[in-house]
């Protein structure tokens, strides 16, 4: 991977600070009894409820605007604390390229994990879990209709500042991005409709485009759970929710905010006129937390990188675990290489140019073995 990174940094990609994503991924499932002591630990259960297993493995990962590609990844064992797997990933990644931000889910969100991620210089970007005191927070700023709020924890010895952020809930099908289950309104003119009596205010406008930006965060995204939305005048309200393995929803409770936790200091909002009014913060905020939209690279990145593994009926788990890394690499050559062929084109496009089929093509017939005799 330093030759991959070494080869792109040659025509200006992965050269500034990166934003990288940390997640678990399953292998290939398979049926099998876990006869040892190791393989009870090292075969986990699947999220299918059947019989089968599998082993997984945890990857860091480059996602955002740059060249998107895998850093490093280690096996998951049963009962791996979620900040060894961490510091296993960071400890690499960070001598490979310079990270600035790491995405999270909120499987990753503890106090342990922030502090790996603090001692390797890197800030982090989790959604939290809402407790109580969360809730009440939350609770409070519908009552009085605050849309976003920023809580930071004092920095304590060489650490930076914790930050808390309220944001408005938006967590979508992408079936269902539009407030009316998809179809495609005309959000202005159902604003006038709205607002016959009286014009809607600056506040009132900036809001609603707040909450556009909010449902297309994690909008497009077929593997996340489902909620409609509805922008009203308490910015937007919870109709009807369904949860999935990462979940932002709560329970029906008028919650209509998600917590938000980073020790990142472009949330200092504490200094010039940032202050002055709360649709600056609130355009600060969504601004920051819209990164969050670039988790997703990761759970793109396993699809694909899924398609390069070949198959077995072996269950041994040194070779399954070479076989996902071995993918992991075809996944980020074939990266390495549509970059330089849009680079050589002058192509912009975000999408790849060249299909990984073709990729996986050429190189079998320029690399490949020939099968045994």
């Amino acid at each position: 991977m330093t030759e991959v990174i070494a080869r792109a940094r040659q025509k200006g990609k992965l050269t500034g600070k990166q934003t990288t994503a940390i997640d678990i991924t399953e292998g290939d499932p398979f049926y099998g009894k876990r006869e040892t002591e190791e393989l009870k630990k090292q075969i986990i259960g699947t999220k299918e409820k059947n019989l089968e297993v599998a082993y997984q493995y945890a990857t860091v990962q480059v996602v955002g605007q740059d060249m998107p590609f895998v850093l490093d990844a280690i096996p998951v064992t049963k009962g791996m604390k979620r900040d060894k797997i961490v510091k296993d990933l960071l400890e690499h990644a960070t001598d490979m390229v310079d990270i600035d931000l790491v995405l999270m889910d909120r499987e990753f969100d503890n106090d342990a994990v922030k502090g790996v991620c603090e001692i390797y210089g890197v800030h982090y970007l989790n959604p939290s879990a809402m407790f109580r005191d969360e809730k009440l927070t939350a609770q409070q700023l519908a009552e009085d209709d605050i849309s976003v709020h920023l809580k930071t924890t004092a920095a304590s010895g060489w650490r930076p500042p914790r930050r808390r952020l309220w944001v408005p809930r938006a967590n979508v099908n992408s079936d269902e991005l539009l407030p009316d289950r998809g179809e495609n309104v005309d959000l202005d003119s159902a604003a006038e409709d709205d607002s016959a009596a009286e014009s809607p205010t600056e506040e009132q406008g900036v809001r609603e485009e707040l909450g556009e930006e909010f449902l297309d965060i994690l909008g497009d995204r077929a593997d996340e759970e489902t909620i409609d939305w509805a922008i009203g005048s308490k910015f937007l309200e919870t109709k009807e929710e369904s949860s999935d393995k990462e979940s932002y929803a709560v329970e029906d409770d008028g919650i209509q905010h998600v917590v938000f936790e980073t020790n990142h200091p472009d949330l200092t909002v504490s200094d010039g006129d940032v202050e002055k009014t709360e649709t600056a913060v609130m355009h600060k905020i969504a601004r920051f937390t819209r990164q969050y939209a670039n988790r997703w690279g990761i759970e793109n990145g396993y699809k694909k990188t899924k398609t390069f593994m070949a198959e077995t009926t072996s269950k041994d788990q040194r070779y399954r675990f070479f076989n996902f890394i071995f993918a992991c690499l075809l996944y980020s050559l074939w990266r390495l290489v549509d970059m330089l062929v849009k680079h050589s084109l002058d192509d912009e496009r975000a999408q790849p140019r060249v299909r990984a089929s073709t990729f996986l093509t050429i190189a079998k017939k320029e690399y490949g073995l020939d099968p045994p005799e």
